[in-house]
């Protein structure tokens, strides 16, 4: 270690903070310039735990600096001599530190960097070495960090508490770095977990024995070890062991149950203090705790029935059940019930509302809470549903989170979405199933009306009684009796609100209505005035009304008193949506959008014009006054992401409709606009701007000479390396396909002078996405290539002179192929080939001796087949080879026939299954949009809820960013199965010999498959011709 080198380094850092950019970078170059200098590492450890030393006489933290620095130079280089890159890591060249650590310097990190965690001054600090704890056992662990077991071990074992809060932080570490892993991947978390619980139960046996000055903190790590161990999958150490859960559990509920004393529970509405007392770690403690025992009842404490095959699981859960689901519920529903009289955490209060929601569904566990349904329903929920001090100050200071906040799904945290989902569930409760109204639903409704007729001084009374009643629209909803009531209960109480200056009540009053707007209003000059209101907050002052008003409206559109009312202001309405939606990106509104045009479809096409003419105009106004610092158009009030977007979603409106006569003027007012958002000043706006474009390409018979110049724009970009369509690959993908499939012919002719042919462009285009792709080792990227061949031989005739090209690259790409995905897709490739032209292709591949390989490799991958389009092309190619005459195939052809046909027969049957499976989904998705609330009957039993804790693999889709809905293949309205018979029956007219001997290949089962597959085709054929015939 140079004394000199961290005097260097020192002084760097020095010049980091200094106010001088020339400095600053000089200091950043310097960095660069000695990332792998020889004793760098030692130098920034030595310099991250020796504060005392470095930072004598510093106004910042040089020690904190160099462990940042540290941190940085292992998340970003750690893994890279294996090829390897670390969770949160980029690893691009472009990156401060793109060389990756020798071996000494890994071997350093690994035999120190406990010791220096034993040694942090400061949370900075700790957190750096924290990170890179982590860092290393993602890449090393513990394969080659054998050392880490007993360095814990050690400090685990110590009896010191400072070395078991080190000890205990490290395991942290290292098993966040498996936690999201599965099956062969999470060994060495249950590995750690196998060998370090054992220790860790140790010292929890100490902490509830003893109270020490680091209890707390050391509670925390435990707690966070076993929340990371746990929260995706039971780690066998419990499931294979059941008892071991019950010290753990134990533990967890003395933390939960222990006061905490006036200094961290008295009650407070101020949103400041309770963001403080949240942060005290006492609270972060119970709230850890809490996650875990709502985790593990969801799972295992309410009859959890696992899938066969998982009999552990079984008996884990059935010990589980009779040992702590009773213990839990109660702990729980004490802490709800505290909430009455003290400050709860949040973390803590949410995770016992979910507990005790979950617990409703269940009869033995909702036998257990009975007593307290109305205590809850009742005094707590109906505080938590109170606007808070926090929401008062977002009205004003930022109403885009404001709107969020009530629709916010997302946060795990958020009370009074989680309470709104427990009233639901306590009010599905009924005493039988011949019961229509629920008890509780009865009585709650009851209270809200006398609620509503009585006045109270404090506005967020109604403001939360408005809530709470349109929480429960599904139960009033499914009661005529019920929603009859509800139309005068709106009228008296709630109409008024619609004028009143307060925009909470105003913001609620416009959310209920559209909550009930499916109501059969009898008075139909009250659904008259409501409109007329509503239409009039479209342009109130705050955003919440606003955008609560636009989104009732759109409700009302049910009514035909509502589609009459709006239709003279439609143009007024629809430039309102566009600035709301600028204004808040928010998918409520953009489906409302579409509604509207939808029920204004005959009448949308008249603005389509305008309101791209206006947006198209302001873009390029505001484009201009980019950086200038001028005011961004006032009358529109969009930013210029916004308003290419605002085009987008008019474009999407009429997309696929009767409207073609519009799209020569729509070409010629968004020219200059689509043109500039494939520019540096425009490109934060140039994937709205590849949309649009595919957008009006799409929705065309012809490609103008207007829209052809964006094709020589999309191939200069992208094949010089211009830089605005780096990211963006896989969108031009669309557009580039519609070139080529709308008019073939005029796309082999077309010629662009010094860039020449269209053809020869694509091909240049092809070959830099593949040498792009290898470069960043990307071979998704290199998809894009293979989807662009698969297009020029689908829809380009005249092109075989390039074809050997096109099959020598093919193979070249499969032998260096990595993934099966890439792999599959190359096959896919040829099969495509094989359908364009057979011999040429077959010529290719016995030239470069593959044509067997190749065959097998295909083989090999049926089962993987997962995507409908797959298919279709893999039996394309098969079927083109079992139309030829014997004598016209090479012998490794002749040679593979049989299994050929066997593989077609199986595509066939994987078809069929597919279809099924999607048609089922389809229902299934139907059904539970039909029930959403389900009823909760006391006196039957409950339904078993399978469950596993592995999740569901998603079908890959190599196309998934491409917008499938923006080009056509010729083989969409293709049925690959029907395909197959067709060309099958006409060999059995041209070559009855070679239709024979196919035939004999098959066994009878395979005869069977194969029949029984045409027969489901023809079904779902004559299916589809039933719906078409119906919405015609």
């Amino acid at each position: 270690m140079s004394e000199q080198l961290i005097s260097q380094l020192c002084m760097t850092f020095d010049s980091m903070i200094s106010s001088d950019n020339q400095v600053r970078s000089q200091a950043e170059s310097y960095l660069k310039q000695i990332q792998t200098s020889d004793g760098i590492i030692q130098s920034l450890l030595y310099i991250s735990t020796n504060p005392q030393e470095f930072n004598k006489g510093k106004q910042f933290d040089l020690s904190a600096q160099a462990a940042l620095y540290l941190k940085l130079r292992v998340q970003q280089s750690w893994g890279e001599e294996q090829g390897k890159e670390n969770f949160n890591s980029n690893n691009k060249p472009e990156h401060n530190f793109s060389m990756p650590l020798n071996y000494q310097d890994k071997e350093f990190l690994r035999q120190n960097i406990f010791k220096a965690l034993d040694q942090a001054s400061s949370k900075p600090i700790q957190s750096a070495f924290e990170n890179i704890i982590f860092n290393i056992a993602e890449c090393d662990y513990p394969e080659n960090w054998k050392s880490a077991i007993s360095e814990i071990e050690g400090r685990l074992k110590s009896g010191n508490e400072l070395a078991q809060i080190s000890g205990l932080t490290a395991v942290k570490e290292i098993l966040v770095a498996f936690q999201y892993q599965v099956k062969e991947e999470r060994a060495p978390l249950n590995m750690t977990a196998e060998y370090f619980f054992p220790m860790l139960e140790h010292i929890m046996q100490n902490l509830t024995s003893t109270q020490t000055e680091n209890q707390i903190t050391l509670m925390h790590l435990i707690s966070k070890i076993f929340y990371s161990a746990n929260e995706l999958q039971l780690t066998p150490y419990f499931m294979n062991q059941p008892q071991r859960i019950s010290p753990w559990m134990n533990f967890f509920v003395s933390i939960l149950e222990t006061e905490l004393g006036p200094q961290f529970e008295t009650p407070t509405d101020s949103c400041q203090q309770i963001e403080a007392l949240d942060k005290q770690q006492c609270w972060r403690l119970k709230g850890i705790v809490s996650q875990s025992l709502l985790k593990l009842f969801q799972k295992f404490g309410t009859g959890y029935i696992v899938q066969q095959g998982q009999q552990q699981q079984n008996i884990f859960s059935q010990y589980f059940e009779m040992s702590h689901t009773s213990q839990i519920l109660n702990c729980l529903l004490k802490i709800i019930l505290s909430k009455l009289t003290k400050f709860v955490g949040t973390k803590t209060l949410c995770s016992a509302l979910k507990t005790v929601q979950v617990s409703i569904k269940y009869k033995n566990t909702r036998r257990q809470i009975q007593d307290h349904i109305n205590t809850i329903l009742y005094e707590v929920s109906l505080p938590l549903m109170l606007l808070n001090e926090n929401e008062f100050s977002l009205m004003t200071e930022n109403p885009i989170e404001y709107v969020r906040m009530q629709v916010d799904q997302s946060n795990p945290f958020n009370a009074k979405q989680i309470v709104k989902t427990l009233v639901k569930s306590i009010c599905s409760i009924k005493q039988t199933r011949g019961q229509k109204i629920s008890n509780y639903l009865q009585n709650y409704l009851q209270v809200l009306a006398t609620n509503l007729q009585q006045a109270n001084d404090d506005f967020r009374v109604k403001e939360a009684i408005m809530h709470s009643l349109g929480s429960i629209k599904d139960h009033i909803n499914a009661s005529p009796e019920l929603s009859h009531n509800m139309e005068g209960l709106l009228k008296e109480f709630v109409f008024g609100e619609l004028k009143t200056d307060n925009p909470f009540l105003r913001a609620r009053a416009c959310w209920l209505y559209g909550q009930f707007a499916k109501l059969d209003f009898q008075d139909q000059d009250h659904l008259r005035c409501v409109l007329n209101e509503l239409f009039t907050s479209l342009s109130n002052e705050h955003l919440p009304v606003r955008v609560e008003s636009a989104l009732a409206l759109n409700s009302l559109l049910c009514h035909d008193l509502a589609i009459d009312f709006l239709r003279p202001g439609l143009e007024t309405l629809l430039k309102t949506y566009l600035k709301i939606m600028d204004d808040i990106d928010f998918d409520e509104l953009v489906e409302s959008l579409q509604q509207l045009v939808n029920v204004y479809q005959d009448e949308i096409a008249p603005y389509a014009i305008s309101l791209c003419s206006k947006l198209g105009e302001a873009y390029l106004k505001l484009l201009q006054s980019k950086g200038s610092g001028e005011d961004e158009d006032q009358e529109t009030s969009l930013t210029c992401d916004g308003l290419m977007t605002a085009i987008r979603r008019v474009l999407e409106s009429i997309s696929g409709k009767n409207y073609q006569e519009l799209y020569p003027q729509l070409e010629e007012i968004l020219e200059q606009p689509l043109q500039a958002t494939f520019t540096e000043a425009g490109q934060m706006s140039v994937e709205e701007g590849i949309t649009c474009l595919s957008e009006l390409l799409y929705n065309q018979n012809e490609i103008s000479m207007r829209m052809w110049n964006f094709y020589g724009i999309i191939i200069d970009l992208i094949a010089n390396n211009r830089g605005v369509l780096d990211e963006y690959t896989h969108a031009v993908c669309v557009p580039l396909i519609n070139f080529m499939s709308k008019n073939p012919e005029q796309f082999r002719n077309a010629n662009f002078g010094n860039q020449g042919s269209a053809l020869d462009m694509m091909f240049n285009l092809i070959g830099k996405i593949f040498e792009v792709a290898k470069i960043k080792e990307d071979e998704i990227e290199a998809m894009c290539a293979i989807t662009l061949i698969m297009s020029l031989l689908e829809n380009v005739q005249g092109i075989e002179s390039s074809l050997h090209n096109i099959i020598e690259y093919l193979i070249k790409e499969l032998q260096t192929a990595e993934t099966p995905d890439y792999k599959s897709m190359i096959s896919q490739g040829i099969c495509i080939s094989l359908w364009h032209n057979t011999h040429m292709t077959l010529m290719s591949l016995e030239q470069l001796g593959c044509t067997q390989n190749w065959i097998n490799l295909l083989f090999s991958q049926l089962n993987d087949i997962k995507q409908d389009f797959e298919i279709k092309r893999f039996v394309i190619g098969l079927t083109s080879l079992i139309q030829k005459d014997q004598s016209e195939l090479p012998p490794s052809v002749q040679e593979q026939l049989p299994g050929i046909m066997k593989a077609l027969v199986f595509l066939c049957q994987k078809s069929i299954v597919i279809r099924e499976k999607n048609l089922q989904k389809q229902k299934d998705e139907e059904c539970e949009d039909e029930n959403i609330e389900q009823a909760i009957i006391e006196d039957q039993e409950d339904d078993c809820e399978i469950m596993s804790d592995e999740d569901d693999d998603e079908d890959y889709d190599c196309n998934e960013d491409l917008d499938r809905n923006l080009y056509d293949s010729k083989f969409d309205e293709m049925d690959e199965v029907i395909f197959f018979r067709d060309a099958f029956m006409d060999l059995q007219l041209r070559l009855p010999n070679m239709y024979s001997f196919h035939l004999s290949c098959l066994d009878n089962q395979e005869h069977q498959n194969f029949e029984q597959a045409i027969n489901k085709a023809i079904e779902y054929q004559q299916m589809i011709a039933q719906e078409q015939n119906q919405q015609n």
